[in-house]
């Protein structure tokens, strides 16, 4: 395998282990903060990774913010379903 290939899915990797660590971070945080307000931990992994690795990263980092925010904080906890449309509207910047 060729070693940029090797670099690009190390920037994937390591940008899952960031979503995975924002989450982390949520759980902890979230008895305090509203679940609008915790999406502003996935946004600051968004740029994180979009200056430091670039775009496809950064792509794939929100992608999968989203679908992380929906799956733990958003009430219906642990479904990918929304009760409420105006949490999706907060959440499509990612």
């Amino acid at each position: 395998m060729d070693i940029r290939i090797k670099k690009a899915i190390w920037r994937y990797v390591k940008s899952l282990g960031l979503v995975v660590f924002m989450s982390l971070l949520g759980e902890f945080i979230q008895r305090r903060l509203e679940p609008t307000n915790l999406v502003m931990l996935y946004l600051l992994s968004v740029v994180v990774v979009a200056s430091l690795w670039g775009r496809g990263p950064a792509i794939f980092t929100s992608i999968v913010s989203v679908i992380a925010f929906d799956f733990l904080f958003i009430p219906s906890r642990f479904t990918l379903t929304v009760d409420n449309a105006f949490i999706w509207y907060l959440s499509s910047p990612l």
